[in-house]
């Protein structure tokens, strides 16, 4: 069976901003959640529109460096937004022949939690961590844990070292030695804590 796109939809010109690989839809509440990163700025873009498609909320979220953002993660209550360190370098890229993106272990390495009811970027709670990549994130939750405090937990693959290579494998990445890891993250929103555990 052979698909082509028939175009792109704007939400009859309510969408501002670029959209990325994965916006998410809320299927209890029809919520569509977009994201956005802006090459030439390190700022993420993030809308909200209702179940009758018209828009909520939009508004800039500021990230570290111009990096590429693959993907974000929502839960109930909350939205994730990763700050990982695959940055633009066009002088690099001309210079080496390569990608327009780098991946720099060296980075600020973190992850953004916001309320999905807030109504900007203001009270966004940053956890820093060590340095990975992530495409794409898997399950994720918030919950209260047994003294009350509220954690948002989340599953991903992530890659500590690899290079961008077009041609190879699907969003062409090439995974060095150390591979890809399956990695369970958890975020304490009253603690400002991040702890990880590596299953795979």
């Amino acid at each position: 069976m052979y698909v082509k796109s028939v175009g792109y939809d704007d939400f009859d010109g309510q969408l501002k901003h670029m959209c990325s690989a994965h916006p998410k839809v809320d299927w209890k509440t029809g919520e569509f959640l977009v994201f956005g990163y802006q090459a030439s700025k390190p700022l993420i873009h993030y809308s909200v529109f209702d179940k009758d498609r018209s828009l909520v909320k939009s508004f800039k979220i500021p990230i570290t460096s111009s990096r590429m953002i693959h993907d974000f993660v929502m839960t109930q209550h909350y939205i994730v937004i990763p700050d990982l360190p695959v940055e633009l370098d066009p002088a690099a890229a001309v210079k080496n022949n390569t990608h327009l993106f780098h991946y720099n272990a060296k980075a600020k390495t973190r992850y953004g939690v916001l309320g999905r009811s807030e109504p900007d970027s203001t009270n966004i709670i940053w956890f820093d961590c060590p340095a990975h990549f992530c495409f794409h994130y898997g399950n994720s939750w918030d919950e209260l844990n047994d003294k009350g405090e509220t954690i948002v937990v989340l599953f991903a693959v992530i890659f500590e070292d690899f290079d961008m290579d077009f041609g190879k494998y699907e969003h062409y990445v090439l995974a060095t030695e150390k591979g890809s890891i399956f990695r369970r993250m958890e975020f304490n929103l009253s603690t400002k804590q991040m702890k990880t555990k590596n299953l795979i």
